[in-house]
């Protein structure tokens, strides 16, 4: 992989990050910043004792030694050495330094998105960023080199880390899993994406929507304001949950999940501090994250007691986890199984929700591209579209 030019010879480099001797326009304070240098490839699959050695080779640790700060960025990572009885590994992607204490925090909260940008830009397809207390995290932005950390045989990447003990006590779900049991996990799931089952799933959806889409028929002509984000989660939801899980719920159900669903991606992006952390309080009134699991929990369980008692003709993806076996022959834990269906209800339903509400947003913000498909809706006379 080719090294990132320096910011010496660079001029559009990260405004919240400067090299040792230059001057950020972004922050008073100049940092340096860590780069890796012109080390050429590592060798296949080096062990931590080569990575040490090329480390010290090539000054890996010259950084350091010059950084007046660096015992803020020490925590987390002596800490974690300290427990393995391992050293610390002296070669690092490279990326910003950021701040004392709370490293490259502000910034990504502030503008995540052009914060990754600029980063991926300046310091090219792998990265590291830094958390507080010396934490970090690194960044994969190439399909090819994320396919390699997803599918290594040998357990030498970790997408959770830490968090890796708790799945356990809260169940795993395929973006939870690494190494072995993701690949296990994702053949499990792959009937459901072929294209003949894909198909069916779009009629079921396109069914559901003009349903549940003309009874916004009320609202035409009166003048009333209509928070379309909120009614698209009531179309979307129960179609989802036909189409993949052959279920239905309530009125009161949809509004709770929607709830739910929103508290569920709020704390999972809080992990990376790349979110506000949700309400943890349940206080009694107030809708909270621990309130919002529970009701989670209680609707896929409720959901797979249903389907146990009641089988389909027609396979869904409840009934394909329900039958779904590792290699050894073991089934999914209940634990497993409640976190996989809370995951495909966020993914699948948070991301619709988003395309369909920025859709109609920008279609009202260009009206000739409204003309046109007001022009295609009129051509089907009432039809219902087909895939």
């Amino acid at each position: 992989m080719p090294q990132p030019p320096t910011a010496e010879n660079r001029t559009d480099a990260c405004p919240f990050e400067a090299s040792a001797g230059t001057q950020s326009r972004a922050i008073d304070v100049p940092l340096p910043r860590e780069l890796t240098g012109d080390w050429g490839p590592l060798p296949l699959n080096p062990t931590v004792h080569e990575v040490n050695e090329i480390g010290r080779r090539h000054g890996g640790s010259a950084f350091g030694r010059h950084d007046p700060w660096r015992i803020t960025r020490a925590g987390i990572p002596l800490a974690a050495s300290a427990v393995r009885g391992v050293g610390r590994a002296a070669l690092t992607p490279p990326g910003p330094v950021g701040r004392p204490f709370v490293g490259s925090v502000p910034e990504m909260r502030r503008e995540p998105f052009e914060f990754f940008r600029r980063c991926a830009k300046e310091f090219g397809d792998i990265y590291s960023v830094p958390f507080p207390l010396g934490g970090s995290i690194i960044v994969v932005n190439h399909p090819d080199y994320a396919s390699q950390v997803m599918d290594d045989p040998v357990g030498r990447y970790s997408m959770i880390g830490p968090g890796q003990a708790a799945m356990g006590m809260i169940g795993a779900a395929i973006p939870m899993l690494e190494g072995d049991k993701f690949r296990q996990r994702r053949r499990m799931l792959m009937p459901m994406f072929g294209r003949r089952h894909l198909a069916r799933v779009a009629e079921v959806i396109a069914d559901e929507f003009v349903g549940r889409v003309d009874s916004w028929a009320r609202w035409a002509d009166t003048g009333q304001e209509v928070d379309l984000q909120h009614a698209i989660a009531q179309v979307t939801l129960p179609a989802f949950l036909r189409a993949m899980f052959s279920s239905s719920i309530t009125a009161q159900e949809i509004h709770e999940t929607d709830v739910d669903l929103r508290t569920f991606m709020s704390l999972m992006a809080s992990v990376t501090l790349m979110s506000p952390l949700p309400n943890l309080l349940p206080l009694p009134g107030r809708e909270s994250a621990p309130r919002s699991m529970w009701r989670l929990w209680r609707l896929t369980r409720r959901l797979i007691k249903d389907r146990r008692k009641h089988p389909v003709e027609t396979p869904d993806l409840l009934s394909l986890l329900l039958e779904a076996t590792y290699d050894d022959g073991s089934p999914l834990s209940e634990r497993d199984l409640s976190m996989e269906l809370m995951i495909l209800m966020a993914g699948g339903y948070e991301t619709v929700v988003a395309s369909l509400s920025w859709t109609l947003a920008l279609l009202l913000a260009h009206p000739n591209h409204l003309n046109r498909l007001y022009a295609e809706v009129d051509a089907l006379h009432g039809a219902v579209p087909t895939p």
